[in-house]
């Protein structure tokens, strides 16, 4: 019996080990963001692979406040200190719904309007999602005209 336990809590941690570090070992680890004089500029850091579906930019609150949501990461909940134009507050938290993923909230000074948000621009560039969203609506319809453009 005594050889037995060893055996055992060895099983329950190989088992518990991945569930506590996420989906293959993927978190998100932190974001910042930056302003320029057209565009909001969220940086969000992922350690592990992401693919381009796995990245949804959301809007809450008539455009008051927008998510990043990364789906297949775990996160720790905190508030981040960043100070940035239009920016009031964040927020990096596990997703709620569904429960798969992780966010990271930001409560801007005041709403972008649907155009902003829709002309929002998302890369992925090796652990870094990056996600510019126009500060105003004439930086989003130059950047529609533009895609159209290509």
């Amino acid at each position: 019996m005594p050889t037995r336990l060893p055996f055992l809590l060895l099983l329950l941690a190989l088992c518990a080990a991945p569930a506590l570090a996420g989906p293959a070992g993927r978190t998100l680890d932190g974001a910042t963001i930056a302003a320029t004089d057209d565009a909001l500029k969220i940086d969000v850091a992922v350690h592990g692979p992401v693919a381009p579906g796995d990245v949804h930019l959301v809007p809450f609150e008539d455009g008051q406040v927008i998510s990043v949501r990364v789906d297949g990461v775990v996160a720790t909940r905190r508030w981040l200190e960043i100070k940035a134009p239009d920016v009031n507050r964040v927020l990096l938290h596990p997703a709620n719904e569904p429960p798969d993923g992780a966010v990271v909230r930001i409560r801007l000074t005041h709403a972008y309007t649907a155009e902003q948000i829709g002309a929002a621009r998302i890369t992925i560039e090796g652990g870094h999602v990056r996600v510019n969203v126009p500060r105003t609506v004439a930086a989003a319809r130059a950047l529609a005209t533009a895609a159209q453009a290509v």
